[in-house]
């Protein structure tokens, strides 16, 4: 049976997980410098990857700039404001494979007559 301990599940109001640690910092450092295109980290990419881990949302978001209805978790859904749009069924009677495939026919049968008209132009 499994302990206790070793579940991971995402907690709701959790504490977080604490103090972010050197090894921690410098991977998210090391991340940051990689979307940069550069291959080590710099002082600054620390201090971003520190402020980052300290306060994971940006500081242009805080919770006291947000109106209540922006804030996470405020109950309301998310809502699609999008029109249903009707199914639309070919105008003739041949089903759409069948079209796409004389489409097909079409397209190969002209690919056809230019190589050839263009081998027989090569060889006047």
């Amino acid at each position: 049976m499994k302990d206790q301990g070793e579940t991971r599940r995402i907690e709701t109001g959790g504490a977080g997980f604490g103090e972010a640690d050197e090894a921690l910092i410098e991977k998210r450092a090391s991340d940051i410098a990689h979307w940069d295109g550069r291959t080590t980290p710099n002082e600054r990419d620390r201090e971003e990857a520190l402020r980052e881990l300290r306060s994971p949302v940006p500081a242009d978001l805080t919770d006291t700039q947000l109106t209540p209805a922006e804030r996470p978790g405020s109950g309301v859904p998310a809502v699609s404001s999008g029109t249903h749009t009707p199914s639309r069924t070919p105008e003739d009677e041949e089903s759409l494979a069948d079209e796409l495939v004389h489409e097909g026919i079409e397209e190969a049968d002209r690919d056809s007559r230019i190589s050839a008209a263009e081998e027989s132009e090569a060889s006047e």
